[in-house]
Order: structure tokens, then C-alpha cells, then sequence
């Protein structure tokens, strides 16, 4: 065997007929890619189209993993939560619906490399999907989604929800996560196919770089068979983009004061940028402890009371200007009037407001006042 072999990461492999994969070493040579079996056996596996893109989508529902989260993020990998195949845009559908582990929609757009759509098309497809993502769909359709999902595959949804969230989620938190990330433009569109061509690359790669907070990639998801086996080798595209022949990959960001208050510059006016170093001084007063967000394009300044052995948030200040306030450990309905009082966006689930509401003296005391309510109904629980 030549002494170039790399073992490959990331793949899937079945046999025909099977739904569940084998656990296989794969590697690659030059001349393709071999897999060992467990009797040491080696099978050469060769690149292979799919029989249909119905197949392709088919698979990301079963196996969302081959959406390549941890080369998304290899310091927190990317966990997905399908929401619905054939999710509906107003008039149109998108493929499938995610939401990740930070409750970022992930609008996932499925094409075989045949398709002579896949080189122009289907962007102005994706862009005009994600538009009215944010105008047509609320938090509680998309709950409602998941659930008819759930039940259409005989799953429970308390119990699929608990199982992504883990031990610590709360799905209330959660859903909170996934209407400021609505509200806010932050959500995630993702072209995948078994080839992406170059035109859709530099595509992707340019539309990734000035989009913000929103984020553009794409995933090529190979397919090889051999001797009634499929492997599947999916690789991300798009986060890596040349600069002057250097290579910038986007992870996560260790934001803190100085970070924050610079970009929070680049999209808040002056007095703005004012109310939100007078609410951090506020914060680091009666709160004390600040915990600085790891967002790869949007920073959080996020006070912590510690109490009872847990740290609870008191608000979300994102660097977009939008302070994001949840119900979870309030008096709902005295908190949902304070905040309408104050002009901000009041939900089922949690209240949003901008720095801009709070440049009067008199307005930025009364969310003072607010969020000393919140800190002594936490202390009192």
C-alpha cells in the first residue's frame, strides 16, 4: 500500500438495505477511496452520483450529522435539530429546517450536481427563502412544525427535544434563542449536493464574507459504493476564504469589553453606543459578574446573578443594538406590560428591545427598574 494514505474523517457508511451505519476505518490513496472492514478486509469504494436528490434529502433527515457541524465548528460542534423536510416560505418550501444547538435556523437547500440549477439558480432560490423566513415564520409555527414532524415518525417531541438539549436544556431558553435569532437576521443557509461546482462556490464564499449576522456555506456530500456498501464523505465549503493567499476560518470569537463596544460601533449611533455602556455599568454594579459571548459574528454581554449554586441570565445585549430579555424567570404578565411600556417587542416568550428606545434618561431608568424586578423575583425563587 503507497505511503501516502490519510485516514478520512467525517464519512458514514451503510450496506444496502441497512439504516444503520457500520463502523469502518476509511481511508484514501490517490486512486481512490478503500475501506477496511472489521475482518480487515479491503473494499474499494468509487465515486457513484445519486439515483435521485430525493434520495440526498432523505439522508440529511436521517443522518443530520452529514451536515459537517464539527467542521463548522470544531471548538463546539454543530448539532442539528430537524424541524421539517419540505418546510414552508410563504408560497414555496425549503427542503429542510434545522435548528442548531444556539437555536440558529438553518435552511438547508438540496441539489444533485446534475441539476443545472445548482450554478446560479438556486442562490437567488436560497436569498429569497431566507427573506421571507424572517418575515412569515414565527416561533411558535416552528414549534408546531416540530411537533407534527415528531408525530408523523411516532417520536415523542418532549422526549426528541430532551435528548438534543441534554440533562441542562431548557426548551423554553431554547425557543427564546431561535426568535431573537429570527428577529435579529441571524440564521444560517446551506447549499448541499454530492458536487458543488466552482460558480456556486465563489458564490457562497463572497455572499459568506459580506452577510451579517446571517451566514451562507455549502456541504458537498460525496457518495461511493462497493460491494453493497455506501459510504458518504461530506466536506464544508465556504467558512475558509482566501485573502491575499492567507486562508480566514471562521470559528468561534472570544469577545470581551473592548470587542463588543467596537462592533457594537459599527451599527449603533452615538447615544446608542452611550445607553449601552451605561446599562454595563449598571450590569457590572448590581450584578457583578458579566459573561462575554463566543459568537463567531454577533457578541453578547450577558450580566449573571449567582444564585442558589446557578448563574441566571438577566438580559442579552447583542452587538446588533437589541437587548433580549426572556420570561423564564419573571412574573410574565407584569414583565410583558413593563416592556410594552417601554415600546419593546413582546412575545409569548421573551421581550425585545433596542438601544435606541432607551437613549431617554427617564426610559433607560425605567428597564433599570425592570430588570431590578427580575433580579429580586430570581432571588426570590
Amino acid at each position: 500500500m503507497p505511503e501516502s494514505v490519510n485516514t478520512l474523517l467525517c464519512v458514514t457508511t451503510f450496506r444496502h438495505g441497512h439504516s444503520k451505519p457500520d463502523v469502518c476505518k476509511v481511508i484514501s490513496m490517490s486512486s481512490g477511496i478503500y475501506l477496511v472492514q472489521n475482518d480487515n478486509q479491503l473494499v474499494q469504494m468509487r465515486e457513484s452520483p445519486y439515483e435521485s436528490e430525493d434520495l440526498l434529502q432523505e439522508l440529511l433527515a436521517k443522518y443530520p450529522d452529514l451536515l459537517a457541524g464539527e467542521q463548522m465548528n470544531s471548538v463546539e460542534p454543530r448539532r442539528w435539530l430537524l424541524i421539517s423536510r419540505e418546510m414552508g416560505v410563504d408560497r414555496w418550501s425549503i427542503d429542510h429546517l434545522f435548528l442548531d444547538q444556539d437555536g440558529i435556523p438553518t435552511l438547508v437547500e438540496v441539489k444533485r450536481s446534475s441539476n443545472t440549477e445548482i450554478r446560479r439558480a438556486v442562490v437567488g432560490q436560497m436569498l429569497d427563502y431566507a427573506a421571507n423566513s424572517i418575515v412569515y415564520w414565527s416561533v411558535e409555527s416552528l414549534c408546531t412544525q416540530f411537533e407534527k414532524n415528531c408525530q408523523s415518525q411516532k417520536i415523542d417531541p418532549a422526549q426528541k427535544m430532551g435528548e438534543f438539549l441534554g440533562e441542562d436544556g431548557e426548551p423554553g431558553q431554547f425557543w427564546e434563542k431561535v426568535e431573537t435569532n429570527l428577529k435579529t437576521g441571524k440564521i444560517r443557509m446551506v447549499f448541499v449536493a454530492d458536487k458543488i461546482p466552482v460558480e456556486l462556490q465563489s458564490i457562497v464564499e463572497f455572499l459568506n464574507v459580506q452577510m451579517s449576522p446571517a451566514e451562507v456555506l455549502a456541504v458537498e456530500i460525496k457518495q461511493y459504493l462497493g460491494q453493497e456498501l455506501r459510504t458518504l464523505v461530506p466536506r464544508l465549503i465556504g467558512q475558509t476564504i482566501a485573502r491575499g493567499g492567507s486562508s480566514v476560518l471562521r470559528e468561534t470569537k472570544r469577545w470581551d469589553e473592548d470587542l463588543f463596544f467596537t462592533e457594537l460601533e459599527m451599527s449603533c449611533s452615538l447615544d446608542e453606543i452611550k445607553t449601552g455602556r451605561a446599562i454595563l455599568a449598571w450590569a457590572q454594579r448590581e450584578v457583578g459578574k458579566i459573561k462575554w459571548g463566543t459568537g463567531a459574528r454577533s457578541g453578547t454581554l450577558i450580566p449573571k446573578l449567582h444564585h442558589n449554586g446557578k448563574d441566571h441570565s438577566i438580559f442579552r445585549l447583542w452587538t446588533v443594538g437589541v437587548i433580549e430579555t426572556s420570561y423564564s424567570q419573571m412574573n410574565l404578565s407584569r414583565t410583558q406590560e413593563q416592556f410594552r411600556g417601554l415600546g419593546g417587542n413582546v412575545t409569548e416568550y421573551s421581550a425585545n428591545i433596542h438601544l435606541s428606545q432607551l437613549a431617554e434618561e427617564a426610559r433607560l431608568t425605567q428597564f433599570f427598574d425592570v430588570c431590578s424586578q427580575i433580579i429580586q423575583d430570581i432571588r426570590a425563587m
